[in-house]
C-alpha cells in the first residue's frame, strides 16, 4: 500500500510540474509561439491581394492554335500565368477560349482566340 501512494504520488508531483500555470516563468522572457494567419499590419505587402476593384484594365486577345477546347483553355490559361509572372502585373484569362476554325488544320489543329484582361 504504501509503495502504491508513493507511485502515485511522485506521478502526480511529476505531472504537476509539467504543466505551466498563468503566471508562471516557463521559458523566461520568450514571447509565445504565434504565427500570424494573414501577416501582421506593418507588411502590408507580404499579402498583395490578387485582383484590385478600383485597377483599370486593358482588354487583349491573341489567336493560338490547339487540338481541342480544354487544349485551347489551357494554353490560355498557361499564357496568362506567364505574363502575369514576366510583366508583374495581373493577367486574366477571360471566359473560355473562342474556336475560329471549323475544319482542323492539316496537323490536327484548330484556331482559338485567347481574350485577356490586363491591369494596368
Amino acid at each position: 500500500m504504501r509503495v502504491h501512494l508513493f507511485l502515485v504520488a511522485a506521478i502526480g508531483l511529476a505531472l504537476a510540474s509539467c504543466i505551466a500555470m498563468p503566471g508562471d516563468s516557463v521559458g523566461g522572457d520568450r514571447p509565445p509561439i504565434a504565427y500570424p494567419l494573414f501577416g501582421s499590419s506593418d507588411s502590408v505587402d507580404t499579402y498583395p491581394m490578387l485582383e484590385d476593384p478600383e485597377a483599370e484594365f486593358e482588354e487583349a486577345s491573341e489567336e493560338i492554335w490547339a487540338t481541342s477546347q480544354a487544349d485551347a483553355d489551357s494554353r490560355c490559361q498557361k499564357m496568362a500565368e506567364n505574363r502575369t509572372k514576366e510583366g508583374g502585373t495581373l493577367v486574366t484569362v477571360q471566359g473560355k477560349a473562342e474556336q475560329r476554325t471549323s475544319r482542323p488544320s492539316s496537323t490536327g489543329s484548330y484556331k482559338f482566340v485567347c481574350r485577356f484582361r490586363v491591369e494596368l
